[in-house]
């Protein structure tokens, strides 16, 4: 998707992160929430760690470690996201622990495993420890997320689709994770289908606020 928004030499990506601030900014801007302004930063975060993601010449040069950056950037989106959806769960009045985040906090469980035990077999732990600190961040911020789809069933269209886009967030990360530990690269092209499509569906689900 990156690729329809590409211009003046720069990577796609830029435009579409900042266009993605934009929306949570607007929203934010015409339902102005404490949820609704949770969900602007994390999205100015997660911004902020596509641009280090880039490989923009002028950060390499001057952030050797511009990944760790990146990384840090989106678990402090993770943590916002997860700040935001809680304070729905909790205006709402339902329990924060339900089926809907036993089943996420499962399959983090076993995604962590898989990467752990790939990562064993394969020789390949060096970024093992940033990438298991970072499934405990995401799995934060799906739990929330799945936690508060559960709690408003299908009463709540605008639920269901933030749960959608937190699927969607997750595999686009899984797919960078296939790559840093299994060396899998061919599925990296999606990374900018299944990422923004996520982000606009948690920009969106969060309703009101």
């Amino acid at each position: 998707m990156d690729r329809f928004f590409r211009c003046f030499g720069l990577p796609g990506a830029l435009p579409l992160t900042g266009l993605l601030s934009l929306l949570a900014l607007v929203l934010a801007l015409c339902f102005p929430t404490p949820a609704r302004w949770l969900c602007f930063a994390a999205m100015l975060f997660s911004s902020v760690g596509d641009i280090f993601l880039m490989h923009l010449p002028v950060i390499e040069k001057h952030l050797p470690n511009y990944f760790v950056f990146g990384a840090a950037s989106f678990m402090v989106a993770h943590l916002l996201y997860a700040l935001c959806f809680t304070r729905l769960i909790r205006r709402s009045g339902a329990a924060l622990l339900n089926p809907g985040a036993a089943i996420m906090i499962a399959i983090a469980l076993v995604l962590a495993v898989w990467f752990v035990c790939s990562a064993r077999r394969l020789g390949r732990t060096d970024q093992l420890p940033l990438i298991l600190v970072y499934i405990v961040m995401i799995a934060l911020s799906c739990t929330t997320i799945f936690s508060y789809a559960w709690s408003q069933g299908f009463a709540n269209p605008m639920a269901i689709l933030a749960a959608v886009g937190a699927v969607s967030f997750f595999v686009s990360d899984l797919i960078i994770g296939l790559g840093m530990v299994m060396g899998i690269s061919r599925y990296n092209h999606l990374i900018w289908w299944f990422y923004p499509i996520g982000q606009i569906l948690m920009i969106l689900g969060v309703g009101r606020g």
